[in-house]
């Protein structure tokens, strides 16, 4: 992988940088305005970020914290064979960043991000930051101002929990 650039903005210099606006939050905690009234009550408000590897270079992929990236579905858009980026090359793209709270864009542009859909109809969606204790809210408005531009589409499915979680209730009906 050719790629040798520090993309090490924080979510947090990421959005100021990009006049969007966010609010930090404390998950758990009730919260005005907010879903069910508390941050995580729908985990499918908190967008995890990945960063994927391939014989190309770097790419991030957004998706539902609740659902599992679907490689095959970026594979047949892009004709690219994704992996998983480990520890390692995360700490050389985005240095000091833990790979739980790396940012959705890239600050250097060039690593292409790729949006799964079911986010920009949510009123309400959730970052994880370096900080477990805190969270970045964004409305909507400024979730989409955020990504204008990006690759959106169907890039992930029901994970497994989920999966069987749906499953027991049906079986239950």
């Amino acid at each position: 992988m050719a790629q040798n650039t520090n993309c090490a903005l924080s979510i947090d210099a990421l959005l100021r940088r990009n006049g969007v606006r966010y609010a930090t939050v404390q998950p758990g905690r009730a919260q005005a305005g907010v879903g069910h009234g508390t941050v995580g009550a729908q985990r499918g408000q908190v967008a995890r970020v990945l960063l994927l590897a391939d014989a190309r270079g770097y790419a991030l992929a957004v998706i539902p914290k609740n659902r599992q990236l679907d490689l095959a579905a970026l594979e047949k858009e892009f004709g690219r064979r994704f992996r998983l980026a480990g520890a390692d090359e995360a700490e050389r793209l985005f240095p000091g960043l833990p790979l739980r709270a790396l940012p959705p864009i890239c600050s250097c542009g060039q690593v292409d991000t790729y949006l799964e859909q079911s986010l920009v109809q949510l009123c309400d969606v959730f970052l994880e930051t370096s900080d477990p204790r805190m969270m970045v809210r964004l409305d909507g408005e400024s979730f989409r101002r955020l990504f204008y531009g990006a690759w959106c589409g169907q890039i992930s499915h029901a994970s497994a929990e989920a999966r069987a979680s749906a499953g027991a209730h049906r079986l239950g009906q």
